[in-house]
């Protein structure tokens, strides 16, 4: 019985005695400017882990934001034996892209695209003591911005120059599968609605609650945006047909029904004829045979 213990704690000791470590000694403070960082050795001082492991810590970096522990680290590379010791143990991982929400946009109304260094620096080691400040003049709007980025620690100021563009984020109704020529829009669940970042002369349809008053007129592909060019609007009343009409005057609200001079589409308007005192009206279509009246 003692000879099995002491085997089985021999053994034990031996596993533990397997687990390897190596370390990677970084920057207390790193700034991304841009996070597609390919060569850990913008990341990484000094180490003297695998080429892999190094690669794959510049690469969770890059994609990081916030305090960066040595627990982080080994929890998202989870190499079997293998310990990383952090270097420093916490390492404060900053992106420029969330800097400029914060500190210039002060929204988040706004995408940004195409963020570039002029120099090739894509991420800056820097200390605590180091202040960051970033400056944009007309940031106030869309286009193609310069923006400073004044990196100083009481002694030393150094300033860097980049590029970006700025684009307002807009709703857009995104096609979760393709769907064929003239189909009727009757279900919602044919898109999901998105924020992203198009240019303004896009003409995104986004009205979800009128999408059933609609038909495609092409091909909508999988991942597509839904435009106004690719919808027919249904013809929602026809002409000599009775409707109903609903009558906005101040806070009184009536309905009665009415006879349509003509036929016409979701929010057109339309001559409707009261059949009783022969009074002609100009009402907004809203939905299948109804109509809209605002005195």
């Amino acid at each position: 019985m003692f000879l099995m213990l002491f085997s089985l704690l021999f053994n034990i000791s031996l596993a533990s005695d397997a687990t390897t470590k190596c370390f990677i000694k970084s920057s207390p403070v790193l700034l991304f400017i841009e996070n597609n960082i390919f060569n850990y050795k913008d990341v990484v001082q000094n180490s003297d882990c695998p080429e892999e492991i190094k690669q794959q810590f510049s690469t969770f970096a890059s994609q990081a934001s916030g305090i960066l522990t040595e627990q982080k680290i080994n929890h998202y590379i989870q190499r079997n034996n293998i310990y990383i010791n952090l270097i420093p143990s916490t390492v404060n991982i900053k992106q420029v892209v969330d800097l400029l929400h914060k500190d210039v946009l002060n929204d988040n109304s706004y995408f940004l695209r195409n963020l570039k260094q002029l120099s090739d620096n894509k991420v800056l080691m820097l200390t605590q003591e180091h202040k960051i400040n970033l400056e944009c003049e007309n940031c106030n709007n869309t286009g193609t911005k310069n923006v400073k980025l004044v990196i100083s620690n009481g002694t030393e100021k150094r300033a860097y120059w980049l590029t970006l563009e700025l684009l307002r984020k807009r709703i857009a109704l995104r096609a979760k599968e393709t769907i064929s020529p003239f189909t009727s829009l009757s279900s919602q669940n044919l898109f999901e609605k998105v924020e992203v970042p198009l240019e303004e002369n896009v003409e995104l349809f986004t009205n979800v609650e009128q999408l059933m008053f609609y038909q495609t007129n092409k091909t909508i592909k999988k991942g597509q945006f839904l435009t106004n060019a690719d919808l027919n609007a249904n013809i929602l009343v026809r002409a000599g047909r009775k409707v109903h009409v609903e009558i906005i005057k101040n806070k009184l609200h009536l309905k009665t029904i009415g006879v349509s001079h003509s036929s016409g589409k979701i929010n057109e308007l339309i001559e409707v004829q009261n059949p009783e005192t022969r009074k002609k009206y100009l009402a907004k279509i809203i939905d299948e045979n109804k109509v809209l009246l605002e005195l």
